[in-house]
């Protein structure tokens, strides 16, 4: 039997409205922000998917994290009917 110390909180931050990466996947991210507030995402590029993000959303609307995107990665966005958004990356 091996023991870890692992960062809970990490896992556990969404039940305040945290949402906490550490160099994830952006596919992760997606997947999460598709489930805490119910819209889709179309990714232009396959690179944002396995683009790494490292940051915390704390109590953010859906907006400020987009704008975030744009300030701290080469990612865009803009907003498309029924709730879509889409990604795209800066060449």
């Amino acid at each position: 039997m091996r023991v870890e110390h692992v960062e809970t909180e990490n896992f556990t931050a969404w039940k305040e409205g945290r949402l906490i990466y550490n160099n994830t996947p952006m596919r992760d991210v997606i997947k999460d922000l598709e489930r805490m507030y119910d819209l889709k995402f179309d990714v232009s590029s396959i690179k944002i998917l396995d683009y790494k993000y490292k940051g915390e959303f704390n109590n953010l609307n859906i907006n400020q994290i987009l704008e975030l995107f744009e300030i701290s990665s080469p990612i865009t966005y803009s907003i498309q009917k029924n709730n879509i958004i889409r990604l795209n990356i800066e060449q």
